[in-house]
């Protein structure tokens, strides 16, 4: 199992979010490598109406080791478990930098 964190903007389609708007995001894959695990997550994340996902940070996770004991990643990292991809957008907006 990988495990990227990153962020995403909403596209123009997105039905929750603003387009534009950038949300944290943490995914888990189910990939025996980072390569692929990259491309099925923007593939992934692009299904899903996201755009310009930027990815931070990935690393490799046992699944025997996996024990958050928040709900929402719980939920992620078994729907990667039985369907391959499964991710957290996290609510809060980042603002964009200022010009002043």
């Amino acid at each position: 199992m990988r495990v990227i964190v990153g962020k995403a903007s909403a596209s123009a389609t997105h039905e929750k979010y603003p387009e534009g708007e950038i949300h944290a995001v943490l995914m888990f894959i189910k990939s025996d490598n980072h390569v692929k695990a990259e491309k099925i997550a923007n593939h992934e994340m692009h299904a899903r109406n996201w755009d310009e996902i930027k990815m931070s940070r990935i690393g490799t996770l046992k699944p025997e080791e996996f024990n958050s004991k928040d709900e929402h990643v719980k939920e992620a990292f078994l729907v990667a478990m039985e369907r391959g991809f499964g991710a957290v957008i996290y609510g809060t907006a980042e603002k964009e930098p200022s010009n002043h």
